[in-house]
């Protein structure tokens, strides 16, 4: 139910929107060698998604807040480590795959 929240209406309505005014900016841009006229479509169009895209830049994720989300957590488990670094020591390690041999 996330994905229905208002900001995530307003961003996947303004990408629909940025998508169709492309296509129409293609099209005129298209045009202008015949059609006078489709010179300020192009111009409305180019206003028009400007403004679009200035919508769309609050739900941009900035570099740096992609870098501390990944260093945000860095969880070693020492008991696993301790158990390991303690069957390298008793050559308890399985020459195929490299994982601790079960000993009973």
């Amino acid at each position: 139910m996330s994905d229905l929240t208002i900001p995530n209406r307003v961003a996947t309505n303004s990408i629909f929107l940025v998508r169709e005014s492309l296509k129409q900016l293609r099209y005129h841009a298209e045009k202008m060698a015949d059609d006078d006229s489709s010179i300020e479509r192009v111009i409305r169009e180019a206003d028009l998604l400007s403004t679009l895209l200035k919508r769309l830049e609050p739900f941009l994720e900035t570099p740096e807040a992609r870098v501390e989300a990944k260093q945000i957590e860095t969880k070693i488990d020492i008991t696993a480590l301790s158990r390991f670094v303690a069957a390298v020591e008793h050559d308890d390690i399985c020459p195929n795959c490299g994982g601790v041999r079960l000993t009973q």
